[in-house]
């Protein structure tokens, strides 16, 4: 057991894909799911800039979680070829921030 846990050194490819696959909803909670989420967070804490705010949107909500899924596909598609790196910054918290209300959300539902 690693306690406490190891902080991802580079960036978690594997916890990635599994995280994007919920956010897609292409897979539902589970405990492999939970330990990805749990270390896309450390990775993304370590990374994080101030989490930008969406102004005038009619559902703010469903917005920040379109924007966590692109960041996070992104990061991805950046990781998978870095030939290919964007100008732009990943933003690590809105992910975070996305990762961490699933999760709670799934411990309120038990």
């Amino acid at each position: 057991m690693n306690d406490p846990i190891e902080l991802p050194k580079s960036f978690p490819l594997n916890s990635a894909r599994i995280v994007l696959e919920l956010m897609r909803g292409a897979r539902s909670i589970d405990d492999e799911t939970i330990a990805a989420g749990i270390t896309l967070i450390a990775w993304g804490a370590q990374m994080a800039a101030p989490t930008p705010r969406v102004v005038g949107l009619a559902d703010p909500i469903a917005s920040m979680d379109l924007a966590a899924r692109e960041a996070l596909a992104q990061a991805i598609e950046e990781s998978e070829n870095p030939a290919i790196k964007t100008m732009g910054i990943i933003p690590w918290s809105i992910i975070v921030e996305y990762i961490a209300k699933k999760l709670i959300e799934h411990i309120l539902k038990k």
